[in-house]
């Protein structure tokens, strides 16, 4: 009877040990549990101004990070910028980036270049969500003639001139 009872106690003791890490598992899993400071830290989020983007700016202002909301529409920056603010004390700067544009790009990347001593994070959240039939040919249009541009540059690099 004694075997029996150690048997049934050490069964219940795997199973609420298993009970345990299933719970702590649902609970933490997905989660970022770091607390790492990240002052002194300069960090650009594209996209930044809305869902993922915003979360994740709120999060590293919480950290006391530099964070530069990098979106298409200012206005919209600045306001959650300004909500940001409110719930961290830390302001995020707004930047304008337009990634479909690349005299926009280039602007952006001209005026961090600028304005920072230093980019330790650049968190690419920004993206096409969708493209028309249309657009498809305008991309890989420009993608053959890059990569042509591509290759010419390569062979006069490597002092061949042959086609």
């Amino acid at each position: 009877m004694a075997l029996l009872w150690c048997v049934v106690s050490l069964v219940l003791i795997v199973l609420a040990l298993a009970a345990a890490v299933k719970i702590y598992s649902v609970v933490t899993v997905g989660r970022c549990t770091s607390t790492r400071d990240m002052s002194g830290k300069t960090v650009i989020i594209t996209g930044g101004s809305r869902g993922i983007g915003k979360e994740t700016a709120r999060e590293l202002c919480r950290r006391k990070a530099r964070v530069i909301l990098a979106c298409r529409d200012v206005s919209s920056a600045r306001a959650t910028a300004e909500e940001i603010a409110r719930d961290t004390g830390v302001r995020p700067l707004c930047m304008r980036l337009d990634l479909c544009s690349f005299a926009s790009i280039r602007q952006f990347a001209s005026q961090v270049v600028a304005q920072e001593q230093r980019l330790d994070v650049l968190i690419n959240n920004a993206g096409i969500l969708s493209i028309a039939d249309d657009a498809w040919f305008c991309v890989s249009r420009f993608r053959a003639k890059k990569n042509e541009e591509d290759r010419r540059r390569a062979r006069a690099r490597s002092g061949s001139f042959e086609e």
